[in-house]
């Protein structure tokens, strides 16, 4: 006869398969306790290579999402050129956020080989909102630690 019962032998507890373990520790922000578990599951619950892992994934998902303060402005008074020319630029998920390189970015995916100028005014019209704004903690923490 079977021992074990209907049990659900074999089923992981309510919790997962470990326990306070499943993370090894590891906290990082933008990712919850969960997305860690399984991130330790697929680094074979070695801790280095999960923070090397946990890293990589916030590198390549970390970036600012600069299209919904272009969206504002455009809404908010632009020059129908500009506005067109951003309307073409959204779609992209590759724009750069460096002068130059946004520059000839621009001149290349829109078309603007011919009139380099409208990259440069494009440049000057949203090329402060392409890079993230430092947050107001950050800066109190460099004043005070000039202080």
């Amino acid at each position: 006869t079977n021992t074990m019962g209907l049990g659900g032998a074999g089923l992981p507890a309510a919790g997962g398969w470990g326990g306070s373990n499943r993370t090894l520790g590891i906290t990082m922000e933008g990712f919850t306790e969960e997305d860690i578990a399984k991130a330790v599951d697929h680094c074979d619950n070695d801790r280095i290579k999960t923070m090397k892992y946990l890293s990589k994934l916030k590198a390549k998902s970390g970036g600012y999402n600069w299209k919904p303060e272009v969206e504002k402005r455009m809404a908010s008074g632009m020059d129908s050129a500009m506005k067109g020319l951003c309307e073409k630029l959204l779609p992209y998920a590759n724009v750069p956020i460096k002068q130059k390189t946004f520059v000839n970015f621009a001149k290349n995916s829109l078309a603007l080989q011919r009139q380099p100028h409208l990259a440069e005014k494009l440049w000057t019209t949203i090329g402060d909102l392409m890079r993230k704004p430092v947050v107001a903690d950050e800066e109190e923490g460099a004043g005070k630690a000039a202080a």
